[in-house]
């Protein structure tokens, strides 16, 4: 699946996974987030698809 703006996927930080939107899909395979934390937002995050800290993934379907 490939990710469009607009969807919520999980960013691997160095505090756990949080919950993110996808605001750009940029043609080098990397997307741009938005990262929600527990007080916080952070807009602008360019990260690659994988499963290391500072990285993006799907999120887990129970």
């Amino acid at each position: 699946m490939k990710p469009t703006i607009g969807r919520v996927v999980q960013y691997h930080s160095v505090s756990g996974d949080r919950p993110a939107i996808v605001t750009q899909v940029n043609e080098s395979g990397t997307i741009i987030l938005t990262v929600f934390y527990t007080h916080e937002t952070r807009a602008g995050m360019e990260c690659h698809k994988g499963e290391d800290v500072g990285c993006w993934s799907w999120p887990p379907r129970n």
